[in-house]
């Protein structure tokens, strides 16, 4: 299982902390650890991708990382980091 979330839309500032789970809005950071939860007790998953927005606040970037890190995750990769460069 990879799960690629992306913190922001498009090339927009974040300012309201939207996160994408495989391109779909999480509507609450509750169902966003619901979801982190779910995948740490696969035995299937691979960890999880997280590819913010280089537009993002970084307050919401790093709540994703905590929420992770609550759940389980035990695999977390940031993706797309050579954007910052």
């Amino acid at each position: 299982m990879r799960v690629v979330l992306t913190s922001g839309r498009d090339q927009r500032p974040c300012k309201d902390g939207t996160v994408l789970w495989d391109g779909v809005i999480v509507p609450s950071r509750g169902e966003l650890e619901r979801k982190l939860k779910t995948v740490a007790a696969s035995a299937e998953a691979t960890g999880v991708q997280l590819r913010p927005n280089k537009l993002a606040d970084y307050k919401f970037v790093a709540g994703v990382m905590a929420a992770a890190q609550r759940s389980q995750i035990r695999n977390l990769g940031v993706t797309g980091h050579e954007t910052f460069l």
